[in-house]
């Protein structure tokens, strides 16, 4: 068993949740985070101030955890990738971790 944590786009949130009901795991932890990657979040030009340079330094994603039978990890992985990869920074991030079950 691995737990397949997510961490996505808001945008792709229900794109997400459809895509793994369809390859059958509907059971899942869900929690708005907010966060940044290596761009440290998102800047832009103030155009009322001047231009001046403003920003955010977390935006806001969606975590997702699933408990996956080992022999499903590999699809799972490959239906997030396919439905939240779009090639632009933020698109999340993928991880896959060992579970004991108690």
């Amino acid at each position: 068993m691995k737990e397949v944590i997510a961490i996505v786009r808001p945008e792709r949130r229900e794109a997400t949740l459809n895509a793994m009901r369809s390859v059958g795991l509907a059971e899942l932890l869900h929690v708005r985070v907010m966060g940044r990657g290596r761009q440290q979040g998102l800047q832009y030009l103030r155009r009322a101030q001047g231009e001046q340079e403003a920003g955010m330094a977390f935006l806001s994603k969606r975590l997702m955890s699933w408990m996956v039978p080992d022999d499903q990890v590999e699809q799972t992985v490959r239906t997030l990738l396919r439905i939240n990869q779009s090639g632009n920074h933020g698109d999340g991030k993928i991880f896959v971790c060992p579970v004991e079950e108690a």
